[in-house]
């Protein structure tokens, strides 16, 4: 009885230090932001025989790494994104369409602005998947606002939004 009380005494004393580690984090200066930012509008599915308008909505999970203030180049500022549970369904076919992926992207701020604000990095390109008869992959560019706090923590003010197909990304 006495072993059963230890572990469980030790065992919430791990998921009560484990909680403390849910939001913005700091170690050396570093400061480690984590939330999610929603993500919803109309894109075209551009591939044959499925070319159709598709609502999608769901999240996107950003993290921030910002470096210790002031930056240091190369310091990069990392930010990583990944889809989490975006998905809509066709207009014309009726089919479920997902958006999958994760990107990373590193931006080098000028000295001596710490960090620049807001950060509009080069818009990441996902996966549109379509499903039934409809299966196949589609380029899928999200545009981000992204925000940050004097400390250098990414605000949930910040936006995502679908971006535009251009010449590099046909988005097909």
């Amino acid at each position: 009885m006495e072993s059963n009380l230890k572990r469980t005494g030790i065992a919430m004393a791990a998921l009560f230090i484990a909680g403390l580690g849910v939001g913005p984090a700091q170690a050396g200066g570093v400061v480690t932001t984590s939330l999610f930012l929603p993500l919803q509008g109309t894109v075209v599915q551009p591939t044959d025989p499925c070319r159709e308008n598709v609502p999608l909505g769901g999240m996107v999970h950003v993290v921030s790494i910002v470096p210790p203030s002031p930056f240091t180049p190369p310091s990069p500022i990392k930010l990583h994104f990944n889809m989490a549970g975006v998905l809509g369904t066709g207009e014309t076919s009726g089919n479920t369409y997902i958006a999958t992926g994760a990107a990373q992207v590193d931006i080098v701020p000028p000295s001596p602005i710490v960090p620049p604000n807001p950060i509009v990095p080069p818009s990441p390109i996902f996966q549109l998947e379509g499903t039934g008869s409809c299966a196949g992959q589609a380029q899928l560019p999200v545009s981000f606002n992204l925000l940050f706090d004097q400390s250098g923590h990414l605000l949930p003010s910040s936006s995502a939004s679908f971006g535009q197909c251009s010449v590099d990304h046909s988005c097909q």
